[in-house]
Order: C-alpha cells, then structure tokens, then sequence
C-alpha cells in the first residue's frame, strides 16, 4: 500500500503510473507505419516514404512503449539558401493518436534540439496550420507565409535555432 499526501493508504488498484516510454534511434522502414497513420491516413503506402530517408546523416528517432512506437520523428540534413549551411529539417513528426497530449512530441523535438545544437546550424520544417501552436510552443517561429501542399493542405515554414 502507498501513502497519500493527505495519510490516506491507496491499493494498488488505485496508483496509476504512466506507461514508461524509451528513445531509440531506428531504421526508416520503422517509423513509416506511423508515418502513414497520423500524417498520410488512406493514402499509399508509397507516401510515407521520404526522399531522404535511407541518407547516412538522416535519424529517425522514436519513442517506445514496449514494442510499440508511439512516436516518431526523423531530421535530415537539408540546407536552405537563406540560412547557415548546416541546416536540419524536421519530417515526419508523428505521434499515435492515443498518445497525443502526453508530451512525447515534445520530448522528441527537445531530442531533435539537442542534437542540432551537437551538430551545429538549426533546424526547419513544413508545419500543418494545425500544428503551429504546438511548434510555437516548442521555440520554433514562423519563418514563411502560408502555402499549401497538395494532398495535404496549408502549411508554413518553421525554423528553430539554438541560442547562441
């Protein structure tokens, strides 16, 4: 049994301790299936494949419930004429729609961070108007006006750079 604040004992019938999720760095073909079912839902398979993906400075990195990948994330090198030459490019942020609001989006881009900030330049990416908030909230700002991407539809850029 376990004490509460207030003295009172809970069984453990009554604890609940969130589900522990584990990063791990992964292979392309492992982040596609969540890929496919967050950001390309009825749409080929084909979709979640990425120019870029099998790219020796590509990681895909994701976090784990067991087995389960319940979020994923992959950063490409990918410069930009208008920004420093070492320039990452967030893609393929997902998160399993049971686990959304839980913070493993945000714990992903903390990870994406930290390692652009090893690897020198920032960081940019195609977000989803409907994706702004959270990307804000996570230190990225707007770097474009909005434009749509067909099949998908209107998007900005976003571009985080670690302070100096």
């Amino acid at each position: 049994m376990a004490a509460r604040a207030d003295g009172d004992w809970l069984s453990p019938a009554d604890r609940y301790t969130p589900p522990m999720v584990e990063l791990v760095l992964v292979k392309a073909e492992d982040v596609r299936p969540l890929r496919r079912e967050v950001l390309r839902p009825g749409k080929a398979a084909k979709s979640s494949e990425y120019e870029g993906d099998d790219d020796s400075r590509t990681l895909h990195m994701v976090f784990k419930d067991g087995k389960a990948i319940v979020g994923a994330v992959s950063v490409f090198h990918d410069p930009r004429d208008d920004l420093e030459s070492e320039v990452w490019r967030v893609r393929g942020m997902a998160v399993a729609p049971d686990r959304q609001r839980q913070g493993i989006g945000a714990r992903l881009l903390s990870a994406v961070k930290a390692v652009v900030e090893k690897r020198g330049g920032g960081v940019w990416a195609n977000v989803r108007l409907s994706a702004l908030p959270f990307y804000s909230a996570q230190g990225f700002l707007v770097d474009s006006n909005e434009f749509k991407v067909p099949g998908l539809g209107p998007h900005v850029v976003m571009i985080w750079r670690p302070k100096p």
